[in-house]
């Protein structure tokens, strides 16, 4: 009797922060795949920034996951909440953009792209756009016209939003513990 249980105080660790490590894993790789059918992904560094840290037995036995990403702007998607911009350009929403030549030019964040060339901010109906502007190419000859110069609104600057929970990054994780923990645990004691 004994001896089962000096080899359970030796072997429950083990197995428990293997089987977590591995679930915390499962779960990162699930909600890296699931993110680009909830959200329009401009750069891939937002896939990377989901991390998880992995539980050591010195922890045991208050072993604690933690998965999540360090892209501050997740917390909103997650929790939702209102958020006040503190100063300009306050908050940057993107607009709907129907071509890829426009969704080319969103990339970026909005306080940096009003610094760069054809790049503007305009005020229209109380509110401020970022736009593009490329101007047409000038004709010459006896009826020169320049043509008009076509206008991208990439993004509206709003102070204050109110962010709806998107995410389910929470119930993701659970639901990967909750299927995989048990059975991954098991496995690791029976070796």
């Amino acid at each position: 009797m004994k001896r089962i249980q000096e080899l359970a105080e030796k072997n429950i660790p083990k197995a428990a922060v293997s089987a977590m490590n591995s679930c915390s894993y499962l779960a990162r790789q699930k909600l890296v795949d699931e993110l680009p059918g909830k959200f329009k992904i401009k750069k891939s560094w937002v896939l990377k920034q989901i991390q998880y840290r992995k539980v050591t037995e010195d922890q045991w036995p208050k072993l604690k996951a933690r998965i999540g990403s360090q892209f501050k702007a997740m917390y909103w998607h997650e929790y939702g909440g209102d958020r006040i911009g503190k100063k300009w350009p306050f908050i940057g929403i993107p607009m709907r953009i129907n071509t890829e030549t426009a969704a080319a030019r969103m990339k970026g964040n909005p306080s940096v792209l009003i610094r760069r060339n054809n790049y503007d901010v305009i005020q229209y109906k109380g509110n401020s756009f970022l736009i593009y502007k490329k101007k047409g190419k000038k004709r010459t000859g006896k009826k020169a016209v320049s043509p008009p110069p076509q206008i991208d609104m990439l993004f509206v600057f709003k102070q204050h939003v109110i962010n709806k929970p998107k995410w389910g990054m929470k119930k993701t994780v659970s639901q990967i513990f909750e299927e995989n923990y048990v059975a991954k645990m098991k496995a690791k004691l029976e070796k």
